[in-house]
């Protein structure tokens, strides 16, 4: 039998280069995962800034909306009696509320780096979210394409159910909004609320 000599040089090159390259691949992934965990930390930050100034905007128009139904209500009211009711009016004001950093998460794929349980109750409220904007959007469609109706008890009765429905609706959003923020989930900043 004849015995292989294995020239120490060569397999001390082996061992280097196999070393080097194993090193190298495990400092690519030490780095793509520094690089995920500070794109889920900064995703996290946006979308809690962005939930913040969402539910600033929600109470101020909860809080319009709250005036329009009393308003409403009056006018029914006082069209029963047979009262004239003169210069005054309800106009609806709406405003789509912001989800750009939800969004952005989704797209760049920080969602799958998050805490599942974060990325649940988030998402929850983005997709009733989402639901409030089509509600709006459906109404503001509709104005747009329609002649205005004069106010008889009929129409004033269909903007009372509508005005009720978008109040509720902001209710829940206000409570999912400080559901999140609540959480411990969340990591700790500077909140102005």
């Amino acid at each position: 039998m004849r015995k292989k000599i294995i020239n120490k040089r060569v397999l001390f090159e082996f061992v280097s280069i196999s070393f080097a390259v194993f090193l190298g691949m495990m400092l690519n992934t030490w780095k793509e995962a520094r690089d995920n965990s500070e794109l889920a930390e900064k995703s996290v930050q946006n979308i809690k800034t962005e939930i913040l100034n969402n539910k600033e905007e929600v109470a101020e128009l909860l809080q319009a909306h709250r005036g329009h139904l009393i308003t409403v209500d009056s006018l029914i009211l006082e069209m029963e009696d047979s009262i004239k009711v003169t210069n005054r009016s309800v106009s609806l004001k709406f405003r789509l509320i912001n989800s750009t950093s939800w969004e952005t998460a989704k797209l760049t794929q920080a969602v799958a780096y998050m805490n599942i349980d974060l990325v649940t109750k988030v998402s929850g409220t983005y997709k009733y979210q989402d639901y409030y904007d089509d509600l709006v959007r459906k109404y503001a469609q509709e104005r747009m394409t329609s002649v205005p109706e004069a106010y008889n008890k009929s129409t004033l009765e269909k903007l009372q159910v509508f005005i009720a429905s978008i109040i509720d609706i902001e209710d829940n959003l206000l409570e999912y909004y400080d559901d999140i923020l609540k959480s411990d989930l969340l990591p700790e900043m500077d909140t102005k609320s």
